[in-house]
C-alpha cells in the first residue's frame, strides 16, 4: 500500500469510529501526544498536545448533538482532501460540515472538516479544517 492509500485508509477507520460516537477505538486509533485542536470556553480553537484533552472534549460534543437529535445514531460524513496548510491530507467533515465544532449561532458558523495525519497507524494531527478541495461540489 502507497503511503497516500494507507493515510485513506486510516482516515475511513477514524472516521467510521467518529460517526458512531465511539471513544474507546478514537483512543486507540490516537497517539498520547500529538496536535488537537479544540475549543475553548470562548469558542476559540485552542491546540491541545494530549490525547485525553481532546477525547474529553469531543465526549461533550457527541453528547450535546445526541441531546439535540435523539433519533440520530450514527454522524454523516464524507471525505476531502485538504486544499490549505496540509495539502493533501484526508479530510472528514461530518453533518454538512458543521459538526463538531460549536458556535453561538447561525452566523458564526464555519464550514469544517477534521484533517486526520498519521504515523505508524496513530493520529498524530486532529485539526479542524476550512479549506477543502471538493467542498462546494457537495453543498
Amino acid at each position: 500500500m502507497t503511503p497516500k492509500q494507507e493515510s485513506a485508509q486510516f482516515a475511513k477507520q477514524f472516521a467510521y469510529a467518529f460517526a458512531h460516537y465511539d471513544l474507546p477505538t478514537l483512543s486507540s486509533l490516537m497517539a498520547d501526544k500529538g496536535e488537537y485542536i479544540i475549543q475553548d470556553e470562548f469558542g476559540e480553537d485552542l491546540l491541545v498536545e494530549d490525547k485525553a484533552d481532546y477525547l474529553s472534549w469531543l465526549s461533550g460534543r457527541f453528547e450535546e448533538f445526541k441531546e439535540d437529535n435523539p433519533n440520530k445514531k450514527k454522524l454523516k460524513f464524507e471525505f476531502d482532501t485538504c486544499a490549505g496548510c496540509s495539502t493533501g491530507c484526508p479530510v472528514v467533515y461530518f453533518e454538512g460540515a458543521i459538526f463538531p465544532r460549536l458556535a453561538e449561532d447561525e452566523d458564526e458558523i464555519l464550514l469544517h472538516g477534521i484533517m486526520v495525519d498519521s504515523k505508524n497507524g496513530k493520529a498524530t494531527r486532529i485539526l479542524f479544517c476550512y479549506n477543502f478541495k471538493y467542498l462546494e461540489r457537495y453543498m
